[in-house]
């Protein structure tokens, strides 16, 4: 039996918000609709007294209240976050010419300090992403940022807000539909997923690596690597960990094979190729072990939908399999437009992507912990394809460590558990699947396994990437459904591609 969906909030909008209303119900009802909230969104009237108003008033007889900035969305780019402000627990983002309120809480009617529209729209489509300083490997520096300055990436704003939202509009829990993973105890998702990026480890290379980093306490792990005791082809390594909780891994492979010399001159995509006998039989074995299989798109697959279209095409044929998800080489999307990739993707036949990660920092890079869609700013529409937002990846405990200034990798990623468990969120890590050789990466598989032994207890459920997905397409459906736009035309008609277009049916 389907669970039941509660009453709409009545959302009321100031008409002064029309011209960028495409932009506003967007925000509010990913707000809304992550709370696990059916939306009425009208036009506000005089004497309404609504559930939610948004708008410039301050006289408005609603349970919750929402002062607007004024500004155009279409302005989010320019808009540069000086910090935050703490109120009701939550950070509120302060902009410049935008001082905050003090917001109140009286009589059981909120009124927020500012505008967490605009701020959930700033953050959710990455504004400023392509102005941030970047690696030559185009990696994000955020040092000079609010996210890093003000600890944003490990307090999700957008999660956080639509949890206050939930709670104050459903003190009772009659209202709001929960996620799949909301139930026997269970308050967050938890995802295992893995870049393939060198399974096959090149013996001669290695073996010189190690003498060189290690010098002779070095010689018995380069006689293990020549004698090929000491591999990256640790596939099966992980399943004992995430049988422990319930769930498998999801697996991204490279479908466009580079070499050494590519590598050297810039293009640093892997070595392998997934048509060969040995990755036949191990796709064999990770459909039989029920694990997931998705693409990880090459490192310049981002300028082309047909490139992009190309590899999903010989993943799925190459593993037998639907390739439905995707992770990018080096996080690397289209540095000048991120989220014209992420439309590239739905372009090409992908249904969810779990690209928006960081290469320095662990946490949440657009302030949210849950499945969402991304905005195209260039279309005023979201996009069909879903996001996965990662929570961290092996290096951000390891490597990284000297970069993001983290004295504590254990605390650091409890934290993001336990706002992802607090707001009913999700947590998607990824760990390179040679991650299980101890040898080379003591801080990869070997430290998640004695994570998730300490910290993931019967309120976390496990599940893959794919099952979120499909938990999150079929909540939609519900809040969609149970929703209604009386502002309309309503700007925010996502089509299935699936859906024939009605000029293109046959006519006898």
């Amino acid at each position: 039996m389907a669970p039941l969906v509660g009453e709409p909030v009545v959302v009321s909008i100031d008409r002064a918000l029309r011209d960028s209303m495409a932009e506003v119900v967007y925000a509010l009802r990913t707000l809304l609709h992550t709370a696990g909230l059916a939306t009425r969104l009208e036009w506000f009237t005089e004497g309404a007294c609504p559930d939610v108003y948004y708008g410039p008033r301050r006289d408005v007889a609603a349970r919750i209240s929402i002062p607007s900035v004024g500004w155009p969305f279409a302005s989010a780019p320019a808009r540069h976050p000086q910090g935050t402000v703490d109120a009701f627990g939550l950070p509120f983002l302060v902009f410049p010419d935008a001082t905050p309120t003090a917001g109140t809480h009286e009589n059981e009617r909120v009124r927020y300090p500012s505008d967490i529209v605009f701020a959930s729209y700033w953050i959710l489509t990455g504004a400023v992403e392509p102005t941030y300083p970047r690696s030559r490997m185009d990696d994000l520096d955020l040092d000079a940022s609010v996210l890093v300055r003000d600890d944003l990436l490990a307090r999700p704003i957008v999660s956080l807000y639509a949890a206050h939202l939930r709670a104050v509009l459903d003190p009772t829990g009659q209202r709001a539909l929960p996620w799949e993973w909301e139930a026997d105890g269970s308050q967050v998702a938890f995802a295992f997923s893995h870049d393939v990026d060198y399974p096959e480890l090149i013996r001669p290379i290695e073996v010189l690596r190690v003498l060189q980093d290690r010098g002779p306490r070095g010689a018995g792990l380069a006689l293990r690597v020549a004698t090929g005791r000491s591999h990256f082809w640790t596939f099966h390594e992980w399943s004992p960990l995430t049988a422990r909780h319930g769930t498998r891994s999801c697996f991204y492979f490279m479908a466009r094979q580079g070499s050494l010399l590519q590598y050297a001159m810039g293009t640093p995509d892997d070595f392998y190729d997934v048509r060969t006998p040995r990755f036949q039989r191990l796709f064999a074995e990770l459909r039989d072990a029920g694990c997931e299989i998705g693409l990880h798109a090459s490192y310049h697959a981002h300028r082309s939908a047909d490139t992009l279209r190309g590899e999903v095409q010989r993943i799925a044929e190459a593993a037998g399999v639907e390739c439905a998800g995707n992770r990018h080489h080096y996080w690397h999307l289209d540095p000048a437009a991120p989220n014209e990739t992420l439309r590239r993707h739905a372009e090409a036949g992908l249904q969810y992507d779990s690209s928006l990660g960081l290469e320095y920092y662990p946490g949440f890079r657009r302030g949210i912990c849950h499945p969402f869609r991304v905005f195209h700013e260039g279309r005023r529409a979201p996009l069909p394809i879903v996001q996965l937002p990662p929570a961290w990846m092996d290096d951000h405990f390891d490597r990284r460590l000297a970069r993001n200034g983290i004295t504590d990798p254990d605390a650091a990623a409890r934290r993001l558990l336990d706002v992802a468990r607090a707001t009913r969120g999700i947590v998607v890590v990824d760990y390179h699947s040679r991650g299980m050789n101890a040898d080379f990466y003591p801080r990869y598989g070997p430290w998640l396994d004695q994570f998730a032994l300490r910290h993931l207890d019967s309120s976390v459920c496990g599940m893959t990437p794919g099952e979120i997905h499909r938990a999150f397409l079929a909540r939609e459906e519900l809040l969609e459904r149970a929703s209604v736009d009386t502002t309309s035309p309503s700007p925010l008609a996502v089509t299935p591609r699936s859906a024939p277009s009605p000029s293109t049916s046959a006519v006898p």
